[in-house]
């Protein structure tokens, strides 16, 4: 097995495997690195035909893997979960309750306003 190092790959999108033969890859080796525009891979293929595709060792090959594998996510606590889930819900139902109770009070103030400015203009006497 051989280990490359294929930089420049990526160009507009389109990859360029700088003359490497698919078909001899390891499947799921390939390891891209988007921000470089490079990927590691392992090969049965003999290949020096490119300056952007460089062997390495297999250390190298595994430290580039280590660095570039996006890490699993961990596992969370469903119990937890559940339990903030049930406390968001009920501080949500609360603000809806909240906001209900706030504009029955501004409907009632707003009444109660239209009646005083009622009441103020049949004391100026333009209301009879």
């Amino acid at each position: 097995m051989k280990f490359y190092l294929v930089k420049n790959v990526s160009e507009y999108g389109t990859y360029d495997y700088r003359g490497l033969d698919l078909s001899q890859f390891k499947p799921g080796t390939q390891i891209y690195n988007d921000q470089a525009n490079e990927f590691a891979v392992i090969s049965t293929e003999q290949f020096s035909g490119h300056e952007d595709v460089t062997e390495m060792t297999e250390a190298e090959y595994l430290e580039y893997q280590r660095v570039n594998v996006p890490k699993p996510i961990t596992p969370v606590d469903a119990e937890a979960l559940e339990q903030r889930l049930e406390t968001t819900e009920a501080d949500l139902g609360n603000l809806l309750l909240q906001s209900a109770t706030d504009k029955a009070t501004i409907a009632a103030l707003e009444d109660t306003v239209g009646s005083l400015l009622l009441e103020v203009a049949a004391l100026k006497g333009g209301v009879s």
